[in-house]
């Protein structure tokens, strides 16, 4: 049963920032790390100030200052400022206290869902074939479902608009829009097999955005995307650090996507039906649909 609870990372950084003392300062990558990961590094950079914070005592790793307002502000907090620049062994605070980092217990959700992934061919036969792909309008995720016969004629499309908390953080792409799909999912005509414009296991802990849907509910889904996230290329290829074949890379019409498995599905048959479904634009059809779609109703 899906009953994963999304913590409000915003409450989280403005807790861990107003623990830096007046004449102290940080830096993004301690308090992403303090969060749980330092993949929220640039995110924390990001919107650091439009929270209810002392976001002037937080600095890049180099203790470099490029903000004329922060500079007057740590100078009042006796703070020496040279060239803008401040000596971190002389300032840094790291001392944080925090019980739970929220992003550890998401990396820890995902490990633990990335165990229940099969990577072999569980299903019978393909009638039908599904894509979904987000797009956003503030604060508002559009969803994007298409559904297609397997000669690529499209049957059905449906649009979707649900409210989006959790902000972008790359490798916890799933808890932004996996939370959106999973909402929607019931409402569409199930496929027999999904594509997620979204990483499967070619994701640092195995879990990308194909792999966490399709566990959670129970479908043979596919990753796609134009960017590639983690994993040692070769050969068009792509492996993890143990040398396992997790995805490939695939080129038509001067375009490249990253294919790997999300779950219920073996790497060459991801492969195969992506290759099978690429006729035309940057992605194979159930993606390229959904994408063009979403794009349109933004």
């Amino acid at each position: 049963m899906h009953k994963i609870v999304i913590p409000n990372i915003y409450e989280y950084i403005e807790k861990i920032v107003n623990q830096i003392p007046p004449g102290r300062v940080s830096t993004f990558k301690l308090i992403a790390e303090a969060l749980g990961s330092k993949y929220a590094t640039r995110f924390v950079s990001q919107v650091i100030k439009n929270l209810d914070v002392p976001w002037w005592r937080v600095v890049n790793e180099r203790g470099e200052i490029k903000n004329f307002e922060q500079i007057i502000r740590l100078k009042r907090e006796s703070i020496n400022i040279s060239g803008c620049k401040i000596d971190l062994n002389k300032y840094l605070f790291r001392d944080f206290s925090i019980d739970k980092k929220p992003l550890e217990i998401l990396r820890n959700v995902q490990k633990d869902l990335s165990k229940r992934i099969v990577l072999k061919d569980d299903f019978s036969e393909i009638n039908t074939i599904g894509g979904v792909d987000l797009s956003y309008k503030k604060d508002q995720a559009i969803v994007v479902y298409v559904i297609l016969d397997n000669k690529l004629n499209l049957l059905e499309k449906y649009i979707f608009t649900e409210k989006v908390e959790f902000p972008y953080i790359p490798t916890f792409l799933s808890f932004r829009e996996g939370e959106p799909i999973i909402k929607t999912f019931s409402r569409i005509h199930k496929p027999d097999i999904l594509f997620v414009n979204g990483q499967g296991i070619a994701h640092p802990v195995r879990l990308g955005l194909a792999s966490y849907v399709g566990v959670l509910l129970n479908i043979p889904t596919v990753g796609i995307t134009k960017k590639h996230l983690y994993g040692i290329i070769k050969d068009n290829k792509i492996f993890d650090s143990y040398n396992n074949l997790i995805g490939f890379i695939l080129e038509k019409n001067g375009k490249r996507v990253y294919v790997s498995p999300g779950h219920r599905i073996s790497v060459n048959t991801a492969k195969e039906l992506s290759e099978n479904f690429w006729i035309k634009g940057n992605y194979p059809e159930p993606i390229r649909l959904a994408d063009e779609i979403s794009k349109k109703a933004k």
